[in-house]
């Protein structure tokens, strides 16, 4: 029972400190620092997934055997779908 008062009160007192760092407009610089990594991160993923599907044929050349030397295109499919597979391994 104590612990979960101390939990409310915990809760309680980090509530009213948001509330009032946010009315100062102090967190406008962490929130805008926030969303510039993580944009950085979703566009390095896209690029680095780009770069996969492009090593593995999945958008080009599939069916015609130019995907990555020593895989097919199907062994491709099964190493994105299962990347911790055997042949991952």
């Amino acid at each position: 029972m104590r612990r979960a008062l101390l939990l409310a009160a915990g809760a309680a007192a980090g509530a009213l400190l948001l509330r009032s760092l946010s009315r100062a407009g102090a967190l406008d610089g962490v929130y805008r620092q926030w969303h510039e990594i993580t944009d950085a991160v979703r566009e390095g993923m896209a690029e680095r997934e780009a770069e996969l599907r492009q090593a593995l044929g999945m958008d080009t050349g599939i069916g015609t055997g130019t995907a990555a030397p020593g895989l097919s295109p199907d062994e491709g499919r099964r190493l994105v779908e299962d990347p911790t597979g055997a042949r991952a391994r």
